[in-house]
């Protein structure tokens, strides 16, 4: 397959609207030592702008506590009246996120018990799904958070954050078990009790699963002269179970559930089996989150749209994850975004992931471009390749790969990948390239098989279930990024050079013209 590039072809901005956010699991986490170290290491090689998380308002951060929450007093009268609202342990998260260097995205969730109308739970860490008991109470709570944040940072620095109210409430199961009129009743409570303080604080939603309710969300607003600053909404191939998830299903996990019990199963094993169907994802378009984008926008001219989340699939659990095809799909619908939206933000930082279950497992298909212990994935070296990436962009024509070049002066990025959902697909194509203008020096990175690939390494170590800090350093340092010699010809004032690439590698060649100079 031979590719032509011509340095002198019109060049476009590049486009880093995967550079507004990153997500990170829930509120408390962010209390950890490892977890902000995380944060820090991903700012600093990333660039990311903004975190987003769940469950500020959980239990488990103290904030809204009463009496009869200690168990000596839950049976006594009155008990629950005597309350204590401490935004303290908030302040902790605020503080690490900014320390980290990013800016906080603040979801608006989830109901604290002692304001909730009912007691259901949505995940592991007990948080409460159900609307307020009172929207008074729930708009007086949002008021005191609010002037709360003014004193400790400043309304310049708050005007700079962005408050997303509730997160999917579009799932009932372990989101919100209340119906849409009920959400758009809670954002109306909310982006009046917030817009009370400042009318500068920018507020929006409706934060759904796969772009929907979009068009009755702006319709309530606008029958209710409410403000939205921004839509919010969430798009992974698949619904917000990766389409893996409903009453079909029921049977089969079933068996499962009993062939494991039988003859000793592990969670993380279980998990895989009962959610990851790779035959199914073959029937996905490869543009279907940039093809979300441009309806959103085609919805939405005329305000700001967020999708603060989006991942090659919703599935927890799923091997893709801690591959190269992870990789290779956010190389390509990074690249294919081009400003049709304001900005994305990939779910997650790290596999330490308290939703369902904390799996120790090194790798088991965790959200994160980071491991439980902090190695890169696959997933974490195509953010870094997009973050080294030159302002000037040219495409290359080619039916089958995708080929994206980057100029700065006179140096030039290649950049090649062929994303492809069929797991069990793996094609291996010559790739011959001709550039029209002789070089001094050529250079490859790769994500593949061979490198940036730490589970292939884990496995070569034998798979441990637990990894010393020695084994963890060494991951990182024989599976990192690097930058290999490229050889090539000159013939008539062209440069030739060959690569090899297989189904959903990601491949960077870098190339300096004219001088002597290191890449």
């Amino acid at each position: 397959m031979e590719l032509y590039v011509d340095i002198f072809k019109e060049t476009y901005p590049y486009s880093k609207t995967w550079q507004f956010g990153i997500g990170n699991d829930h509120a408390y986490t962010l209390t950890r030592k490892d977890v902000c170290e995380y944060l820090k290491f991903v700012k600093k090689e990333l660039g990311f702008k903004f975190l987003r998380f769940h469950g500020i308002f959980d239990d488990d951060m103290h904030i809204y506590q009463r009496l009869s929450d200690f168990p000596l007093f839950s049976k006594m009268a009155k008990a629950n009246k005597i309350v204590e609202i401490n935004f303290k342990q908030v302040g902790v998260v605020l503080d690490n996120i900014l320390n980290a260097g990013f800016k906080p995205y603040i979801e608006l969730s989830f109901m604290p018990s002692a304001l909730a109308s009912k007691n259901v739970l949505g995940f592991h860490y007990k948080n409460n799904i159900t609307p307020p008991k009172s929207y008074k109470k729930w708009a007086d709570f949002i008021k005191q958070f609010i002037i709360f944040l003014i004193e400790r940072y400043g309304l310049t620095e708050i005007k700079k954050w962005y408050f997303e109210v509730w997160n999917e409430p579009d799932i009932q199961v372990i989101f919100f078990r209340g119906t849409k009129d009920e959400y758009f009743k809670l954002y109306k409570a909310t982006v009046n009790a917030i817009k009370s303080i400042s009318k500068d604080i920018k507020v929006g939603g409706p934060s759904t699963s796969g772009c929907v309710w979009i068009e009755d969300f702006i319709k309530f607003c606008e029958e209710e002269n409410l403000p939205y600053d921004f839509i919010s909404t969430h798009h992974y191939p698949g619904d917000g179970f990766g389409n893996n998830f409903g009453p079909e299903r029921f049977k089969e996990i079933k068996e499962k559930i009993n062939y494991m019990a039988k003859n000793g199963g592990r969670i993380s094993t279980a998990m895989r089996d009962f959610f990851f169907h790779p035959t199914e994802y073959v029937k996905y378009p490869k543009d279907i989150l940039t093809e979300k984008d441009k309806k959103l926008r085609a919805l939405v001219p005329n305000k700001p749209i967020y999708i603060s989340e989006w991942n090659v699939l919703a599935v927890y659990a799923a091997p893709i994850q801690d591959e190269k095809m992870a990789a290779s799909f956010i190389i390509k619908t990074a690249l294919d975004t081009k400003n049709i939206l304001d900005g994305h933000m990939f779910w997650c930082l790290s596999d330490y992931f308290e939703e369902q279950f904390l799996i120790n497992k090194p790798f088991h298909g965790g959200f994160g471009i980071l491991n439980n212990n902090g190695i890169p994935k696959p997933n974490f070296y195509a953010f870094k390749i997009l973050s080294m990436l030159y302002k000037n962009r040219f495409d290359v024509n080619c039916d089958k790969i995708k080929c994206s070049c980057f100029k700065k002066e006179n140096k030039l990025q290649i950049l090649l990948y062929e994303f492809d959902f069929d797991y069990y697909k793996n094609e291996t194509n010559d790739i011959n390239i001709r550039i029209n203008n002789k070089i001094n020096k050529a250079c490859v990175s790769y994500i593949n098989d061979v490198y940036c690939n730490p589970k292939k390494y884990w496995e070569e170590l034998g798979s441990p279930e637990v990894l010393s800090n020695a084994q963890v350093e060494k991951i990182k340092n024989e599976t990192k990024l690097t930058k290999l010699p490229l050889d090539y010809s000159t013939n008539n004032n062209e440069t030739i050079l060959n690569v090899k690439l297989s189904t959903n590698d990601v491949i960077l060649i870098e190339v300096e013209l004219g001088d002597e100079n290191e890449l």
